[in-house]
């Protein structure tokens, strides 16, 4: 679940209700993942919205279910001993105090050689900080990644699993090849606004090709 969505088509709980859709079961085993976490927080302010994760946090039991409920589709008693929720985002009040880092809570040991870590502390003495000590305390760990590079943007456009090209050329049902010098501008404008600008400079691209030519089969940028 997203910022933009959230109690718009979204309530927290949503997120529940898939996992126990998918796995028919309320007493489900799996990932809850709250994406823009920050952007949440900072529109509908931290008290509220952390007050509504918190017993999801701790593993209790929550009514989860549509917004009206009725005989015929009641609300239903979810358990979340087994659910991990992960929490993400770019929280750039940290940046303030310290080098910009995304929050997020993953499975693997943090790489230190690599990284600068961030602690709970760290983020309760930030200017601005959007979170609790009560929702602080509920962690297992923070998770910090590190900023796109050119290198990684280059990586995923030669990827065959996770380039947006293939996926481009999938959807406009077009042959799509990069040239050597786009490729290299569209890494550098990745470091800037990541791999969804990039696809998205790519996208913009495609569509005004195909406004010129709506016959066109192949596409070389």
């Amino acid at each position: 679940m997203s910022a933009s969505s959230y109690k718009g088509t979204c309530r927290i709980t949503n997120g529940l209700d898939l996992l126990c859709e998918k796995t028919n079961s309320y007493s489900p085993k799996g990932i809850v993942v709250y994406d823009e976490w920050d952007k949440l927080l900072e529109k509908h302010g931290k008290f509220g919205i952390e007050g509504e994760v918190l017993r999801l946090m701790d593993g209790g039991e929550v009514f989860i279910g549509p917004d009206t409920p009725s005989p015929f589709n009641p609300n239903r008693l979810c358990s979340c001993k087994d659910v991990t929720f992960f929490f993400c985002g770019t929280f750039a009040t940290l940046g303030r105090d310290r080098p910009k880092h995304s929050l997020g809570f993953v499975t693997q040991e943090p790489d230190t050689k690599n990284k600068t870590l961030i602690t709970k502390d760290d983020i309760l003495e930030s200017r601005g900080s959007l979170v609790s000590s009560e929702f602080l305390g509920r962690l297992s760990f923070i998770e910090c990644t590190e900023p796109m590079t050119a290198d990684k943007i280059r990586y995923v456009l030669s990827s065959e699993k996770y380039s947006p090209i293939a996926k481009l050329s999938e959807k406009y049902h077009i042959q799509l090849n990069l040239t050597d010098d786009t490729s290299e501008r569209l890494c550098t404008l990745g470091e800037h606004y990541g791999l969804r600008g990039v696809t998205n400079e790519i996208t913009r691209i495609i569509n005004q090709r195909i406004f010129e030519d709506e016959t066109i089969s192949s596409i070389i940028i």
